[in-house]
């Protein structure tokens, strides 16, 4: 989940009214993998999609809001007592029911870290401990009664990865999705809807990088296959390489780059093609039925 902050008079957010953006499992039927306990099954191969440039909307520049607006009401909670003496930095990463879940990651020594995914409960002031890894947690989410957070730790060939779920139900954990992370390419983010979690892998080599766009459906228990994206490496890259996408319940929105002879043009565009446009300097964006911003 994104935490959203204010607009500063630095900073100009476009705002482009689309004709009704779609989900993009409307448009288009992806093949569907039913979770493994332990891990994904392998991925088919499927070809990278081409949508023409859209030629509706209009750029609407947002203004700076100076007026104060209240967030409603809020509630502190003191966790000091629980880290005794200890230097702890932690924000609250789901709330589900009546109950904070969050991470706290401690390096024990200079070649061992431990991770840990607390549930803090608002209504008895319980603080309980529900996992713990030898590896670090980079970021941690929740969908219904689900949470999914990524683990990794470096080795000699990369940073290997996991994407973890906890059903709060059921206390089970299961292993959703893993991988090696080479050459320069990111670890996996996590990116939620109200029914689904979605995440990018690359697969990485001295010729090529293959890029997978994939979600996990809590509601029918299967990992989605969106699209598959090649970059061939060398003198003159050839390809495309998606940076960075939002998954919201109007579909899919993907920053990727597409490379012909060395040359590359950024763009930003939703999956089931209704708006694309050739964009740099993109810092952050968001989409829904309505508009991409």
């Amino acid at each position: 989940m994104h935490w959203k902050t204010a607009l500063t008079a630095a900073l100009m957010v476009s705002l482009v009214v689309t004709a009704g953006c779609t989900d993009s499992d409307s448009a288009k039927q992806p093949s569907k993998i039913k979770a493994d306990p332990q891990v994904a099954e392998p991925t088919p191969n499927l070809e990278p999609v081409s949508a023409p440039l859209s030629d509706y909307g209009k750029y609407v520049p947002l203004k700076k809001k100076t007026d104060q607006i209240s967030l409603g009401t809020h509630q502190t909670y003191n966790l000091s007592s629980f880290f005794t003496g200890q230097n702890v930095l932690i924000a609250p990463d789901y709330l589900y029911e009546q109950s904070i879940y969050y991470t706290h990651v401690k390096q024990t020594s200079d070649t061992t870290i431990n991770s840990y995914i607390y549930r803090y409960s608002q209504g008895s002031n319980d603080n309980q401990v529900l996992h713990t890894v030898n590896r670090t947690i980079g970021m941690m989410t929740g969908v219904s009664h689900y949470l999914f957070w990524v683990e990794y730790n470096q080795t000699k060939s990369g940073q290997k990865w996991a994407i973890r779920l906890l059903d709060l139900k059921t206390e089970k954990i299961n292993t959703l999705d893993q991988g090696i992370s080479r050459y320069n390419t990111a670890i996996p983010y996590l990116d939620t809807s109200s029914k689904r979690v979605s995440w990018m892998t690359h697969e990485a080599t001295p010729t090529r990088t293959k890029t997978i766009l994939k979600s996990f459906d809590v509601a029918e228990d299967a990992i989605i296959i969106h699209q598959q994206y090649i970059l061939k490496e060398g003198a003159k890259r050839n390809g495309q390489y998606p940076f960075d996408f939002r998954r919201s319940d109007a579909g899919l929105i993907l920053h990727t780059s597409t490379f012909k002879n060395g040359h590359q043009t950024p763009t930003l565009e939703t999956f089931d093609g209704t708006f694309k446009r050739r964009m740099n300097g993109l810092i952050d964006f968001e989409h829904n039925k309505k508009y991409v911003s």
